[in-house]
């Protein structure tokens, strides 16, 4: 059945964990990034997430993506080298800082509107004679929910990680992600600016941002056969390493010392 994602099989019994087992094999040998000898440090590992369910999937490596992001450590880092560090006094300075202006900007527009539902509901005065209170704060109300949308498609889309760099520079690094509906394919891709992912339901986003008007952009690609075992415990530390790595490309891509990297399928 060509039609099923690569990872069907580890819905079915019988050989599932020979066929799960087999092709963990060949991704440890066909990718460097996969070292068995890794330890996970002190890294906590997330819960097992339900195969298949591709919302939750996509929770759990954004918020494994985002962390290894923001918190800079190297994917080979031990809890010992972390306490070894403290107790020198060499405090652990993170790389960048989450930025939280599009979140606030919606969060007001959101209020602001609810408010105005709320008073559209309880203005004083009896229908009809406060028809003309009542209409002001329906079509407020509209303005403000158009807006929030229009404002959350233009200004996010599929970000879900906006930071700062704490360095002097201090560069920004905007992080989208994909994961669609009945695929095994997540998509990663980051930028120096908003950039939208190339999506054919997105003309108006690929106008206002041509390709390469917000800086080097890097992307990759992963199968999720190659993150979550059968167990759909996801491999915390193979997958910050991934992470790491594609990081450390789009630093050096903004800095001019390298290429985007190839797309691993």
């Amino acid at each position: 059945m060509p039609f099923l994602p690569s990872w069907w099989p580890l819905f079915l019994g019988g050989g599932s964990q020979v066929s799960g087992a087999a092709h963990s094999e060949d991704a440890d040998a066909s990718d460097p990034t996969e070292d068995s000898d890794v330890s996970n440090g002190f890294f906590e590992e997330v819960d097992p997430v339900k195969l298949g369910d591709t919302p939750n999937m996509k929770r759990v490596l954004d918020e494994v993506a985002c962390n290894a992001i923001l918190e800079g450590w190297d994917e080979n880092t031990s809890e010992a080298d972390v306490k070894a560090a403290e107790d020198a006094g060499d405090a652990h300075v993170p790389p960048y800082t989450e930025t939280h202006t599009i979140a606030n900007v919606k969060v007001i527009l959101g209020s602001l509107a609810v408010v105005a539902s709320i008073l559209a509901q309880f203005w004083p005065g009896k229908f009809p004679a406060n028809y003309t209170m009542t209409a002001v704060w329906v079509i407020t109300y509209a303005a403000l929910s158009t807006a929030l949308t229009v404002y959350s498609y233009f200004c996010e889309s599929e970000a879900v990680l906006f930071a700062k760099s704490n360095q002097k520079s201090g560069s920004s690094v905007v992080v989208a992600t994909r994961l669609m509906r009945f695929s095994d394919v997540y998509r990663i891709q980051i930028s120096k600016e908003f950039a939208p992912m190339d999506k054919p339901l997105q003309p108006l986003l690929g106008l206002l941002y041509p390709p390469g008007s917000g800086g080097p952009i890097v992307d990759a690609e992963w199968r999720l056969g190659d993150l979550f075992d059968v167990d759909g415990m996801l491999d915390t530390v193979a997958t910050r390493k991934r992470i790491r790595e594609l990081m450390r490309s789009f630093e050096a891509a903004s800095s001019g010392r390298a290429v985007e990297p190839k797309k691993s399928r």
